[in-house]
């Protein structure tokens, strides 16, 4: 079986509708991993599905891309930052196009208000720094 058959069983039998590959070590996270997966899911997992489901994926996306330093992302409980990153990166499976375009949609609405906050954050807390 081939790279995108594999990719295609894979994602399937756990219920992934859309597979992003992505580097994080320049943007200050996971400096060990060399890149992230990042699933979206078409029901997103609870956090305890998810940490059960974790470890059976990560060996699976390992030995599908033969590299031990991927880390696997579940982007639906991710952070809005992870997620923007995550979005930013290769798209390499697609199930379910709608999906996708509505997930990249409120991620992009997520980060462009988490970084309006930021900012605000970012002003004020020079202004105090300079303010002594």
């Amino acid at each position: 079986m081939d790279f995108d058959e594999t990719l295609h069983r894979l994602c399937q039998d756990h219920g992934i509708t859309v597979v992003y590959l992505f580097d994080v070590r320049a943007r200050g996270h996971a400096p060990e991993e060399e890149a992230q997966v990042g699933l979206v899911f078409a029901q997103p997992k609870s956090a305890g599905d998810a940490k059960a489901v974790h470890p059976t994926l990560l060996r699976s996306f390992r030995d599908l891309f033969e590299a031990e330093g991927i880390g696997l992302a579940f982007l639906q409980q991710a952070d809005p930052l992870f997620q923007y990153q995550g979005i930013r990166g290769r798209l390499m499976y697609l199930a379910d196009d709608v999906q996708r375009a509505e997930f990249e949609d409120r991620v992009v609405r997520d980060y462009l208000d988490f970084a309006f906050e930021m900012r605000l954050f970012l002003e004020e807390a020079a202004g105090e720094v300079e303010g002594g």
